[in-house]
């Protein structure tokens, strides 16, 4: 879901996919091609049962060029142990969890707004 944020500088996605471990053969698998020339530059943070990366990626060919990724994420484990309540009519802190993360990604845009603004 893309989210249009007009009274800020950023927009954001929201997209929701659930990580596994691969299980099947590599040849199996598509190669992407490496992308020459790119280096990324990723910290990443948790806190409670988020992790938060930052990643900027700069390019060989313009060293002034560079591209900031933020990416907020919740546990895989954690989502599926809330759904699988979910499913059994138990009681889920789910929609807390995802509130939580808007919460968390809205506060980051209206933050970096303001830092980029001047506090505008």
């Amino acid at each position: 879901m893309e989210i249009y944020n007009p009274n800020y500088e950023f927009d954001y996605r929201i997209s929701i996919s659930l990580e596994t471990d691969w299980k099947g053969r590599d040849e199996w698998l598509t190669r992407l091609p490496e992308m020459k020339g790119r280096n990324k530059d990723r910290m990443s943070y948790k806190h409670m049962m988020f992790q938060v990366d930052l990643t900027q990626v700069s390019h060989d060919d313009d060293p002034m060029r560079k591209e900031h990724e933020l990416e907020v994420e919740i546990e895989t484990s954690r989502i599926q142990t809330e759904l699988a309540k979910l499913r059994n009519g138990e009681a889920s802190e789910y929609d807390s969890m995802i509130r939580g993360l808007l919460d968390n990604v809205r506060l980051l845009s209206r933050k970096a707004s303001s830092a980029r603004t001047g506090g505008r």
